[in-house]
């Protein structure tokens, strides 16, 4: 990866993670690439893996300048409901009341998923209109 930003390794690593899961193989993600934006999109890549490539991937490992070798904890983001409230602000933000009627929910529902999302840092509030922030665009990227 040669000169990429956080979103676009995200990006890339998601590819080649669903490719390599699509051939069966077990997968090691090497966080070890250098530059800050890369490492950390490469790591965003492994956790916000969907499910049928995240149960590909057996350890994310971290190799410092002495070769030691540090393994990082494999997690496994499970969305379940909040994912269908990111796919609907991927086109843009939406009031409350434009993302429960999207999503066809009545009463409070809605305002339970939207605080655990923002507790994930997925999504914000802001004048009254509930967006994606980067973290949440990288989840639902390529869906």
């Amino acid at each position: 990866m040669d000169k990429y930003g956080l979103e676009e390794a995200c990006r890339l690593a998601k590819r080649i993670l669903r490719q390599e899961a699509l051939k069966g193989e077990e997968l090691i993600v090497n966080i070890s690439c250098g530059r800050r934006p890369e490492t950390i999109g490469v790591l965003l890549a492994a956790y916000t893996a969907p499910v049928e490539v995240s149960r590909h991937i057996n350890n994310i490992i971290y190799i410092t300048g002495e070769g030691e070798v540090i393994y990082l904890p494999v997690i496994r983001l499970r969305l379940g409901a909040k994912l269908r409230v990111l796919k609907a602000l991927k086109d843009g933000p939406m009031s409350m009341k434009e993302l429960r009627e999207a999503l066809g929910l009545k009463g409070g529902g809605i305002y339970r998923l939207v605080k655990d999302l923002m507790s994930m840092g997925l999504i914000y509030v802001n004048s009254k209109k509930v967006s994606l922030t980067s973290a949440g665009r990288i989840v639902i990227d390529e869906l």
